[in-house]
């Protein structure tokens, strides 16, 4: 639940950060996003989602 409440505002800044304009920004906010939700998907398939 906590890594699924930190992918949100990450997708949140990079889709802010796509509307403004910010290209050097993108891969970083990018980046974290895909660890993010890979974290999300690694912890949820590790615990057979039974919690």
């Amino acid at each position: 639940m906590t890594w699924s409440l930190s992918s949100a505002p990450s997708l949140l800044l990079l889709t802010g950060r796509l509307r403004v304009g910010t290209p050097p920004i993108y891969p970083v906010i990018g980046l974290s996003l895909v660890m993010n939700l890979l974290l999300v998907i690694g912890i949820l398939i590790h615990a057979g989602l039974t919690f």
